[in-house]
């Protein structure tokens, strides 16, 4: 389908060159074009539309030079690796998404990976990314800090420990209330 449709576009140019155009003004004044001739028409002169030939590229590619690996360049030592969020005796109210936040610099770099730790002990997977999630921790409270380790899951640098608070509703079956 698309490809009769371009067909005809392509040849729509010269069909118009083709056929005569004929312009008339009916009794309300309004002009009408026309293929076929009516009384007082006058023929248009329809000037050919400009084409242009495509050019075509002669140049061939350069063939490719191969390229020799240099050895891969050491990471960066790391400045700065701390927690920025959340913040040292922080409570969280019914919040089953709590986002921690690191600032590194250098960036993280290739291969290297940050893991989130909840009371010492890791949580979730090691991620290349600077923001972490704490899914659905227990109610009560917890130390977090966050570990950064390299390819072979050594530890580089690790935060200082926080502590945050999660609560929970909690609606009971406990003796009901008189008022």
């Amino acid at each position: 389908m698309k490809k009769i449709i371009l067909f005809l576009l392509l040849i729509y140019p010269y069909s118009l060159q083709a056929a005569a155009v004929y312009e008339s003004v009916d009794n309300n004044g309004n002009t009408i074009y026309s293929d076929s001739p009516s009384p007082n028409a006058k023929q248009l002169e329809i000037t050919p539309t400009q084409t242009a030939q495509p050019i075509i590229n002669n140049v061939q590619p350069k063939e490719k030079k191969s390229v020799e690996i240099i050895a891969h360049e050491k990471n960066k030592p790391y400045t700065k690796f701390s927690l920025t969020a959340p913040h040292d005796e922080d409570t969280f109210q019914n919040q089953r998404d709590i986002p921690v936040e690191v600032s590194i610099e250098p960036k993280l770099q290739k291969g290297d990976k940050v893991q989130l730790l909840l009371d010492g002990h890791p949580n979730g997977d090691a991620v290349e990314s600077t923001t972490l999630h704490l899914l659905q921790p227990e109610r009560g409270s917890h130390t977090v800090s966050v570990a950064l380790l390299d390819e072979n899951q050594k530890v580089l640098m690790q935060t200082n420990s926080i502590t945050i608070f999660v609560m929970y509703a909690h609606i009971g079956s406990g003796a009901p209330t008189t008022g």
